[in-house]
């Protein structure tokens, strides 16, 4: 049973994610008037115990129904075993655990406060359902004022460099400069990298991915995909492509490996570094 909920939330993600590769070059300035919350947002407490109750009284009934076809002599056998059946296939459809457990975050960057005290966990979710009763509620990406963040990072992981899983690692960065927004779409791109990334898209590597982050800034914004490690070319290239392709990001714009701590850059990763446009020091890959 726990393999068929996850393949059925696996599905899920896989048909929203082509859905906005689709359309995301396609998609037009008026942004606001587009749905593209195509699953109802749901209560996963309340829906569990209206399915809980449900179930009691289709028991009862059954009971009841056991009781009178055997006081008639009836032969129940026919009546038995789809009940059961039923109430588990209508509970998979219901609802479609992920493979992680997600925490959502928010951070204010407000003068004169540390950095700790402008972080607000929003939220943390380990459903399908909960992640859309979530983004129904959140501003959309293109509204978040200037010198705020958007993080989603699996629970076991602070948003935060320093945090363990994440000092030796670094972050893929798409750039949204006033060219690029041209053609690329903010609200369509933070969206995909989300499903992208609860979704597990990441196929093998999606254990070093360790979470998504939406900076909002007056001369640029943009996304980061955050990774545990940064030695391993060849497996951060193949994260940066699957990235690319994930988001539909074109050819034209590039994508920038930055490390999270300059002390951790090693002579390789001087070897392989590749000059950047954003004049960055901590920018070791770019694709």
């Amino acid at each position: 049973m726990t393999n068929l909920i996850t393949e059925s939330s696996s599905n899920i993600v896989n048909e929203l994610l082509d859905d906005i590769k689709e359309n995301i070059i396609q998609i037009s300035d008026n942004f606001d008037q587009i749905q593209l919350n195509t699953v109802k947002p749901i209560n996963i407490t309340n829906l569990l115990e209206k399915k809980l109750l449900q179930n009691n009284e289709r028991k009862d009934e059954s009971n009841n129904l056991l009781s009178s076809s055997s006081s008639n002599g009836s032969n129940l056998e026919s009546s038995e075993s789809p009940l059961p059946l039923i109430l588990m296939n209508k509970q998979i459809e219901l609802i479609h655990p992920l493979e992680h457990q997600w925490s959502f975050w928010y951070l204010k960057n407000q003068q004169g406060k540390d950095w700790q005290d402008n972080l607000m966990k929003l939220a943390a979710f380990g459903y399908v359902e909960e992640f859309w009763a979530l983004f129904n509620h959140l501003r959309v990406a293109s509204r978040l004022p200037p010198s705020c963040d958007y993080m989603l990072f699996k629970s076991s992981i602070l948003p935060c460099w320093e945090d363990p899983q994440n000092s030796s690692g670094g972050r893929w960065v798409l750039y949204f400069s006033k060219p690029e927004q041209v053609y690329l779409n903010l609200d369509v791109c933070w969206l995909a990298s989300m499903l992208a990334l609860i979704g597990g898209q990441y196929a093998q590597d999606t254990n070093y991915v360790n979470g998504v982050v939406l900076s909002a800034r007056k001369s640029c914004d943009r996304i980061a995909l955050w990774t545990s490690v940064h030695h391993d070319q060849q497996l951060i290239y193949r994260i940066g492509r699957r990235m690319r392709e994930l988001i539909n990001i074109p050819r034209q714009t590039h994508i920038l490996f930055e490390l999270h701590n300059q002390d951790t850059i090693t002579t390789s990763s001087l070897i392989n570094r590749k000059k950047s446009t954003a004049g960055c020091n901590k920018v070791i890959y770019q694709l």
